[in-house]
């Protein structure tokens, strides 16, 4: 399998939307969870899509490839926290296809990539709740060698990943 990455194009937008949908669907990421429980399936669909064509637009996005087939994709910002670092927005996967040792090091390559675009030092991530939250904040902690730095005023757990 051969694995690589790109900046976001316009033409990525259907197979992004996809799996963020997918994503979403399967998480249950509070953020936008809130505004869609009980809501129509239509409703969702509109609402996660306005959702993250705001983020790719106010983001630096990169797309997973596996293949020649888009299956994941990463969003950062600058930091709300520190000057001297990025935000992780979101990552997502398609749901169905499997975490594993080349997906981690792609996603570490577009950590150091993007923190040279951005000439910034750090990665910082603020995990929110979702379903199964501490099994997912666990996976990240252990598998990215991650610290937690604090936990905010609105119960989001800021992590800091190290290379």
């Amino acid at each position: 399998m051969n694995y690589s990455y790109h900046k976001f194009k316009k033409e990525d937008s259907s197979d992004v939307l996809k799996i963020f949908l997918k994503f979403q669907e399967q998480t249950k990421i509070e953020t936008f969870s809130n505004l869609t429980n009980g809501q129509s399936p239509g409703f969702t669909e509109i609402y996660l899509r306005e959702e993250l064509r705001k983020m790719i637009k106010e983001s630096e996005t990169y797309v997973g490839v596996c293949d020649g087939e888009i299956f994941g994709f990463a969003c950062f910002a600058e930091s709300k926290i520190r000057k001297d670092a990025l935000d992780l927005l979101i990552v997502c996967k398609k749901p169905n296809k499997r975490f594993n040792l080349k997906m981690k090091y792609l996603l570490l390559d577009i950590f150091k990539e993007a923190k040279i675009e951005s000439n910034k030092s750090l990665i910082l991530a603020s995990l929110g709740p979702r379903s199964k939250f501490n099994s997912y904040k666990n996976f990240v902690i252990r598998v990215f060698k991650a610290k937690i730095i604090r936990k905010n005023e609105l119960k989001r757990t800021i992590i800091q990943f190290n290379d």
